[in-house]
């Protein structure tokens, strides 16, 4: 609030000296009110230098307070940094593809494309080394949240007549994509049922509705869960849940040379 006072104090003051100069009146030199002109002439300048500086300062700090409560947004949510890196990945690879013509996974630019400017090239590269310098820190933040318990899904993760848990619900997964898992309609009237107050929407139980046939895509990195069709068939009937082999972590087989001496006979 102090900020803001004194910047509008400063501006008022510019305006109030500047006053005197509103008909463009020049200053008469050698007449005994040049000194006074000359003064209030910069008096007006260095309260208007003031204003602005006020003015970039305040709006400066306010972005760092922004910037920062958006960081810190990102790496408490490890599913919202999983898109800001996809996200800055496909922004990167525009840019790459506007300096070099081709980007990193083969994608050229359009036919339209003008070679840039030696300043537009140095730009670009510096854009470029941004992004690189971004990713690389979200990149560390995933592998902390890792190292935490989070998963991070992929379409190695996924087989057909699974079941994804993407925002309160299950999902039968009916197709594995790249980026994405294919489920029947998420607006479908019909479910086959609910475990733990998450409904389960199972191909079957769409197949009559007036979504038959329709299909949603989900991103993998919006998944927050994965049963294999066993255990859920055992989790809608009230049955124990059983292991899913993808979820143990084998154990490493020893080599000789870490096998403990055998005890003395």
């Amino acid at each position: 609030m102090q900020r803001r006072t004194s910047r509008r104090h400063h501006g008022r003051t510019s305006h109030r000296i500047g006053e005197r100069f509103w008909m463009g009146q020049p200053i008469l030199v050698g007449h005994h009110s040049e000194g006074r002109a000359r003064r209030d002439q910069e008096r007006m300048h260095n309260a208007m230098r003031k204003s602005i500086a006020e003015g970039e300062r305040a709006g400066y700090w306010a972005n760092r307070a922004q910037a920062a409560e958006a960081y810190e947004r990102y790496r408490k949510n490890p599913g919202r940094t999983l898109r800001r890196i996809e996200k800055l990945e496909a922004e990167r690879r525009g840019v790459l593809r506007e300096r070099d013509g081709v980007d990193d996974k083969g994608r050229t630019a359009d036919v339209w494309r003008r070679e840039p400017s030696e300043a537009r090239h140095q730009e670009l590269t510096r854009r470029l080394a941004e992004y690189d310098e971004e990713l690389t820190y979200w990149a560390e933040t995933i592998k902390e949240a890792e190292r935490r318990g989070f998963k991070v899904w992929g379409r190695a993760d996924f087989v057909n007549g699974d079941f994804v848990q993407w925002r309160g619900s299950w999902y039968e997964v009916t197709r594995v994509n790249a980026k994405t898992v294919t489920v029947p309609h998420i607006h479908a009237a019909f479910d086959g049922g609910a475990v733990g107050g998450c409904r389960v929407v199972t191909r079957a139980a769409t197949a009559e509705t007036r979504h038959k046939g329709s299909t949603y895509t989900l991103p993998y990195n919006e998944v927050s869960g994965r049963m294999s069709a066993e255990q859920m068939r055992a989790a809608l009937a009230g049955e124990p849940i059983p292991a899913d082999p993808r979820d143990i972590t084998p154990q490493p087989t020893p080599t000789p040379g870490s096998l403990p001496p055998s005890p003395p006979a």
